[in-house]
């Protein structure tokens, strides 16, 4: 496996790394080539891209805004963070936030969805049953 390049704008991507803490990993294909690329992953300029990792994942959330200055450190509390850096950070700094997920989105190129938690269960809270 290896580290993959994270895109902060106007930081480079070893010192994003180190910033958010979190390591994106990339399977390797057969014989430690390269992975085939997915027909589907495009860049689309018009989609909004993660400021923590740089993905396009369609994918929008929202949170309450304690939840999110709680979990989101300070230089990215007003950028776009996909699902998993959010989650990633909320793992680093100990906070549970699932109740305070409050909707889904999914936008793609033939239809847009919007998913609304009818229960959440942190994970700790989980693992006591």
């Amino acid at each position: 496996m290896r580290v993959m390049d994270v895109v902060v704008p106007g930081i480079a991507p070893k010192d994003a790394l180190e910033m958010s803490g979190t390591r994106a990993l990339v399977k390797r294909g057969p014989e430690g080539g390269e992975p085939p690329p997915c027909p589907h992953v495009v860049f689309q300029p018009q989609r909004q891209s993660c400021h923590c990792c740089g993905a396009q994942d369609h994918i929008d959330f929202r949170v309450s805004d304690r939840a999110w200055a709680a979990i989101i450190p300070e230089r990215l509390r007003t950028a776009h963070v996909c699902l998993r850096c959010f989650d990633a950070f909320a793992d680093e700094a100990e906070v549970a936030y699932a109740k305070d997920l409050t909707e889904v989105c999914f936008v793609g190129d033939r239809g847009s969805f919007t998913f609304v938690p009818q229960s959440a269960l942190d994970l700790e809270e989980w693992h006591r049953g």
